[in-house]
């Protein structure tokens, strides 16, 4: 997602943290045409959830 800038990956992040859906649905609702970098936000959920909150 490096093509992307900071505050559209923040707010797929933010989306995904409140539970509007899974990795795949996401990216479709958004555009990604591949869903595999969002893939890991399950993974980090944790620190994700620390580092939104801020």
């Amino acid at each position: 997602m490096a093509k992307y800038d900071e505050e559209f990956k923040l707010a797929i992040v933010k989306a995904y943290l409140i539970g509007e859906g899974g990795y795949r649905s996401l990216a479709r609702e958004w555009g990604l045409p591949d869903p595999k970098p969002l893939k890991k936000l399950g993974s980090h959920k944790l620190y994700l959830i620390d580092v939104v909150d801020g």
